[in-house]
C-alpha cells in the first residue's frame, strides 16, 4: 500500500471548533467563464488544509522582489451583471460549493481550500458515525465511475484521515469534468465531529503539492476546455442573514463589478502554495513588521502568525495573555471602536483592515483574529491569511502567471 501523509493546519481546525462552540452557545480576456454561488453554513468551523510537510521559502524573503501594482486588470468586463452584498461578521468561518458525483449526479457540499489540491469527499463505505452524519459518495449508483483503489492517507496534527482514489465525472455548476480522480474518505479524524454539513474539500492549489499526482479540478477543467484562462477569482461574502448568499467564485476569469479601482498583481514565492511577499503590517502609523511571507488560504479562517509576531500585536491591542482561550484570544468588543486599522503593504500597494475586520464579533463575544502558528511544523515565519484577511478584498488567482491579484470589495 502507497501512503502519502501530509501535514495540515491543524492549530487552525482546533482554534475553529472553538470559534463554532462560541458562536453556538451565542446564538444557539475571459471569454468563458462561469459564476458559481458559494454557501456560507452557519456555526460550522472551517478546516485548515493547509499542507506543510514540505513547506520551502525560495530566496532570502529579504531580497524578494514585488511587482509593481497593473494600471489594468486583464478581465474584461461580462455580459451578466453579478450582484454584490454587504460585508458582515456573523459565523464567517465556512465557505463551500456544490458538486455533483457520478451519473446519477450525488451532490455533495465541499470546503472551498486554496491550501491544498487534492479532492477528497466522504465515501459510502464508510460507517462510522462521524461519516453516517453526513453525504456521501456511492460509487454503486454511478456508471460512470471507474476503480483506482490507490490507498491514501493525510496526517492531521488532531488525528488522521484515510480512504482511496476513486474516478468519476464531478460537475461544478454544470461543467462536467470527465474521469476525475478524487479520494474517498473511510475515515475521518474525531475533531471533524462539529463539521456536519460538509461532504469534503476541494483543493484550489497547484498540482505540484497533489498527493499521489491527482490531477486537481481545476487543471481539468482547463484541460478538457470546459474554461479557457488558468484563472479562478473568489468574492466571500460576510452576511450573516442569509447563509445561502456567500460569495461568488468565479471560474476562468475575474469580474471587474466586484472591485473598485485597479487589481494589484503579486507574484507567488513559492509554487503549490499561495504563497507571497509581504513588504509591510503596520498598526495604525507603526509599523511592526517588514518583508515576510504569506500563505493565502480560503479553507483558514483566522490569521495565524509566528509566535513572536502575535505576542507584538497583543501587546499592541492590549490584549493579556490572561484573555486566550485555546490560543484564541478574547477581546472586549467595547474596545473595537477605539482601535486603529491595519494597513498592509503587498506589491506596493497598501491594504486596510479595519478593526470590524480583524476583531470578529460572535454575537456579543468578540475575538481578535489573530492566533499563534507556533508549534505548526513547516510554518517556520510564514503566516497564513485565512478568511478575516481575505473577506474585505476581492482576490484573483492566476495559475499562468503565477500570481495572485487583489482589489478592495465593493
Amino acid at each position: 500500500m502507497q501512503t502519502q501523509s501530509l501535514k495540515k493546519l491543524g492549530l487552525a481546525l482546533t482554534l475553529l471548533l472553538l470559534l463554532l462552540a462560541i458562536s453556538e452557545v451565542q446564538a444557539k480576456k475571459w471569454r468563458k467563464y462561469h459564476k458559481i454561488h458559494m454557501r456560507r453554513h452557519k456555526g460550522h468551523s472551517a478546516l485548515g488544509t493547509l499542507k506543510l510537510n514540505n513547506t520551502r521559502v525560495q530566496g532570502n524573503v529579504n531580497n524578494l522582489m514585488i511587482t509593481e501594482s497593473q494600471a489594468t486588470t486583464t478581465a474584461s468586463t461580462p455580459t451578466t451583471v453579478l450582484p454584490t452584498a454587504n460585508l458582515t461578521n456573523f459565523y464567517n468561518n465556512v465557505y463551500t460549493v456544490v458538486l455533483e458525483f457520478g451519473s446519477s449526479g450525488q451532490p455533495l457540499t465541499v470546503l472551498l481550500d486554496t491550501g491544498s489540491a487534492n479532492l477528497a469527499v466522504t465515501s459510502s463505505q464508510c460507517q462510522t458515525q462521524l461519516c453516517l452524519q453526513r453525504s456521501s459518495y456511492n460509487s454503486a449508483k454511478s456508471k460512470t465511475y471507474k476503480q483506482n483503489g490507490t490507498a491514501i492517507q493525510i496526517d492531521y496534527v488532531d488525528g488522521t484521515l484515510k480512504g482511496f482514489v476513486s474516478r468519476d465525472t464531478v460537475e461544478l455548476d454544470g461543467l462536467k469534468v470527465k474521469n476525475q480522480d478524487f479520494a474517498e474518505v473511510t475515515s475521518l479524524p474525531a475533531a471533524f465531529s462539529r463539521l456536519n454539513g460538509i461532504d469534503g474539500i476541494l483543493g484550489m492549489g497547484f498540482i505540484d503539492i497533489a498527493i499521489d499526482g491527482a490531477v486537481p479540478l481545476f487543471y481539468n477543467l482547463l484541460s478538457q476546455n470546459l474554461i479557457d484562462t488558468p484563472v479562478f477569482s473568489v468574492y466571500l461574502n460576510r452576511n450573516a442573514s442569509d447563509p445561502n448568499n456567500g460569495g461568488q467564485l468565479l471560474l476562468g476569469g475575474s469580474d471587474p463589478i466586484l472591485y473598485k479601482g485597479c487589481i494589484t498583481y503579486v507574484p507567488i514565492s513559492n509554487t503549490g502554495y499561495w504563497q507571497i511577499p509581504v513588504a509591510r503590517f503596520s498598526l495604525g502609523t507603526t509599523t511592526l513588521f517588514t518583508k515576510f511571507e504569506a500563505i493565502v488560504d480560503i479553507g483558514t479562517s483566522l490569521i495565524c502568525v509566528p509566535s513572536n509576531a502575535i505576542g507584538t500585536i497583543n501587546q499592541k491591542l492590549e490584549i493579556e495573555a490572561l484573555d486566550a482561550k485555546d490560543g484564541v484570544y478574547i477581546v472586549p468588543c467595547s474596545k473595537v471602536s477605539s482601535l486603529s486599522d491595519i494597513t498592509v503593504n503587498i506589491g506596493r500597494k497598501d491594504f486596510t483592515l479595519k478593526p470590524s475586520d480583524y476583531i470578529l464579533n460572535y454575537n456579543g463575544t468578540c475575538i481578535s483574529a489573530f492566533t499563534n502558528c507556533n508549534g505548526l511544523q513547516g510554518l517556520s515565519n510564514l503566516w497564513v491569511f485565512g478568511d478575516a484577511f481575505i473577506a474585505p478584498f476581492y482576490l484573483e488567482f492566476d495559475f499562468e502567471y503565477k500570481r495572485i491579484g487583489i482589489a478592495p470589495k465593493l
